[in-house]
């Protein structure tokens, strides 16, 4: 992925964490990995650290396979930008 699209998954993430971070039992992980979706598009991406907003990017979306919000099959696709 290009760090244009490892950032516009991140905002995609973030939008899509946004409804549930609160309505959730796991409300203060959700909120947490809304966080880091946020460093991901705003800090590592504008000062150059791809390879860490990809890491940071791989787990986040195992977060969200886990609390069912994507599959895995959806979580590829969007990886491929």
């Amino acid at each position: 992925m290009t760090p244009e699209q490892i950032k516009q998954a991140a905002y995609s993430y973030d939008r899509a964490l946004c409804p549930l971070s609160d309505m959730k039992e796991g409300g203060t992980r959700l909120e947490h990995t809304r966080w880091m979706c946020r460093q991901i598009a705003d800090d590592f991406i504008i000062n150059g650290k791809i390879e860490k907003a990809n890491r940071w990017l791989g787990f986040v979306q195992g977060v969200l396979w886990v609390e069912g919000i994507f599959t895995i099959d959806q979580l590829r696709e969007h990886s491929r930008g």
